[in-house]
């Protein structure tokens, strides 16, 4: 009688472990192992929440790499995910263990950077910025060089709203 009870307990704490797996695998980019669209959406709306609460400033900070399209057809779609793989490596080098990062679009990287007013986005810019232009791509013994735009928008109060936000720093990343 033991064993069948003692099973079952097994079983099912395998399979609510294997479910908070699988929810967190959900929420992972699968090449950069970063956040994903969905997921940084769901995870700012948190932190402007509290920023909102706080009256606290919140900056977000987009990369977009500009040679995307040239890297794929340079290095094939497994060398350019490579390249990707180091580009965000080279994100999170320069980012603050607070701020959140995510792989927003093929060619575009978020970084929400709590409680950040626009003085603080710079210097998170320069960093981050300095990683990915420091760092020397290559795929198969050839050198890749990627190129790309970096641009910040900085919110308070009412107008700290994730899509808005999302949507401001593209438009400031476009007219640059």
């Amino acid at each position: 009688m033991f064993t069948p009870i003692f099973v079952i307990g097994v079983i099912m704490m395998v399979a609510e472990r294997l479910q908070t797996e699988l929810r967190v695998e959900q929420m992972l980019e699968p090449v950069t192992r970063s956040l994903n669209r969905r997921a940084f959406v769901t995870v700012s709306k948190v932190v402007l929440a509290r920023a909102r609460r706080n009256a606290d400033a919140v900056s977000i900070l987009i990369v977009d790499v500009s040679n995307f399209k040239e890297i794929r057809d340079i290095a094939g779609r497994s060398g350019c995910d490579k390249i990707l793989r180091q580009v965000a490596t080279a994100i999170v080098a320069g980012r603050r263990e607070q701020d959140i990062f995510s792989r927003f679009s093929n060619d575009e990287f978020l970084l929400i950077l709590p409680g950040t007013p626009e003085e603080g986005a710079d210097l998170v810019l320069e960093r981050v910025e300095a990683e990915i232009v420091g760092r020397s791509y290559d795929q198969k013994g050839k050198a890749i060089s990627v190129e790309a735009k970096l641009q910040h928008y900085t919110a308070r109060g009412e107008d700290l709203e994730a899509e808005g936000m999302i949507d401001a720093v593209a438009k400031k990343l476009a007219a640059a």
